[in-house]
């Protein structure tokens, strides 16, 4: 009970923040900038900081380790024996290629921080920048509470959670401006 109370406190904490930034945006002002302990990012206004789930879209090497293979015995063991381990050379090579193939990895709780120049996240133990200048793509998805990030250089981004939504409304309004905040994508926010 305690940690789904929790998560409802932090959905509708994630959903009036957005809210609020919405708010504050539609009425021509941005708002004031914050200062986070132990951060320093010159020349930047930080907006917020904000707890999100990370993940980015990528494909992975992955190795294929086949078994040794011996067989002896009568002409019709050894040819079972050989067919039984191609079938499961092939079923190791099938499962390698799902593990390869592109999809959300580096899944981690961290915290997203949004200035006017990008998006900041603390990940592996570093923080990484995501610049609004190499962003190619943009979909918020406020009833999923997620948003999506395409970049010209590096691999999508997805953030998570329910302040995905308040980050949604400030990246949305720093890549596309005011007019992004009436968008189909932000329409959940004032319905």
């Amino acid at each position: 009970m305690g940690q789904r109370h929790e998560f409802e406190k932090l959905n509708r904490q994630g959903w009036e923040a957005a809210r609020s930034l919405w708010r504050t945006l539609h009425s021509g002002t941005e708002p004031p900038p914050v200062s986070l302990p132990g951060l320093v990012l010159p020349g930047e206004r930080c907006w917020g900081a904000a707890p999100i789930l990370y993940a980015r879209w990528c494909a992975a090497d992955v190795d294929v380790r086949y078994g040794g293979f011996a067989a002896v015995g009568s002409p019709a063991f050894v040819l079972g024996a050989s067919l039984a381990n191609s079938a499961k050379n092939a079923r190791l090579r099938k499962q390698a290629e799902r593990m390869a193939a592109a999809q959300w990895r580096w899944f981690q709780n961290t915290t997203a921080i949004v200035t006017d120049r990008g998006v900041r996240c603390r990940a592996d133990g570093r923080l990484l920048p995501f610049d609004y200048s190499t962003v190619t793509g943009c979909w918020p998805e406020l009833h999923n509470q997620t948003l999506t990030l395409e970049f010209d250089r590096t691999s999508p981004l997805l953030l998570g959670g329910p302040w995905a939504v308040w980050t949604s409304v400030a990246v949305t309004y720093h890549l596309f401006g005011q007019q992004a905040l009436y968008s189909g994508a932000l329409r959940p926010l004032v319905e």
